[in-house]
This record gives structure tokens, C-alpha cells and sequence, in this order.
């Protein structure tokens, strides 16, 4: 983990209930720092890293994780690697409205694929964990039913 993390020159670009986010100067990161409520644990931050390098590793495109910081306050946050151009869908939707169609057909091609990697995971791994983080009979069930949607249930 960095320690008193400075922020100097770091911009901030988003300011949300849970969080905040900064560009580097260089605009090569960003660090994201969430407030006490939400991510007072480092295990949580531990684990939010953990489960986003699994997805890298099986392919899920998401931005790569540097590491866990702490600023001279006390607040925790990671620092990812930023991604040029990403936009969130609704930012996109509002922008153009007129690809809703489009945006649509999109997302769900790219969430079917994503569900496909996460369910062959699950498949391969202890049924206990999906990306190494434990999981409910609820997440089972879901996961089951998911497995049967997709065609993937072999058992």
C-alpha cells in the first residue's frame, strides 16, 4: 500500500456519494478514493483488486490495477490505470440518443460474452467461489439459472 498518497496535481474528474476520482498529471492513472462508509476495510480494497485482476485474467476488459493507497486523511483508494474514451452508457445514451438501438445491441453482446467467461469460471472452479470471492445459495441459484439461459449447464 502507498502511504500519505498526494494528490498534488491530480484533477478531479468525478465526485459521487460512495467516491471521488483523480487524473494523474500525467493522465496515465487514476486514483479512486471512497469515503470512510464505504471502503473503511482495506480487505475490501484487497478483495476489489483481487476479483478485478481474475477478470483481466479471463478477459473481461477493465482497466488494470496498480495498487491500494492511503492519503495523509486516512482515506483509502485504488489507483487504476485510465482508460482514454470510455464513457459510462448513459453518458453515451444522452450524447446520442439516436443510437440508443445501436448502444443497446452493444451492451448486450458485450454482457452475453461477459456472463459466458464468469459461468465457465464458475463451472471450472469450487462452486463456493466465483473469481476467489465466496458466494451465497442465492448467487448459486442465480449462477444455475444463468448456466441454463446460456446453454452451459453440463451437469
Amino acid at each position: 500500500m502507498k502511504s500519505n498518497f498526494d494528490l498534488t496535481g491530480w484533477k478531479c474528474f468525478s465526485e459521487r456519494r460512495n467516491s471521488a476520482s483523480y487524473m494523474s498529471p500525467d493522465k496515465k492513472w487514476m486514483a479512486k478514493f471512497f469515503t470512510e462508509a464505504t471502503a473503511s476495510i482495506e480487505d475490501e480494497l484487497v478483495n476489489e483488486m483481487e476479483v478485478t485482476r481474475k477478470a483481466i485474467s479471463i478477459g473481461i476488459k477493465t482497466p488494470k490495477v496498480d495498487d491500494i493507497c492511503e492519503l495523509s486523511n486516512g482515506k483509502k483508494g485504488i489507483i487504476y490505470e485510465y482508460i482514454e474514451g470510455k464513457r459510462s452508457i448513459a453518458r453515451a445514451i444522452s450524447e446520442e440518443p439516436d443510437k440508443l438501438d445501436e448502444y443497446i445491441k452493444d451492451k448486450l453482446s458485450e454482457s452475453t460474452a461477459v456472463f459466458r467467461k464468469i459461468l465457465m469460471t464458475y463451472e471450472k472452479e469450487n462452486e463456493d467461489f466465483v473469481f476467489g470471492v465466496e458466494v451465497d445459495n442465492v448467487t448459486k441459484i442465480l449462477c444455475h439459472y444463468l448456466f441454463v439461459l446460456f446453454g452451459f449447464l453440463s451437469h
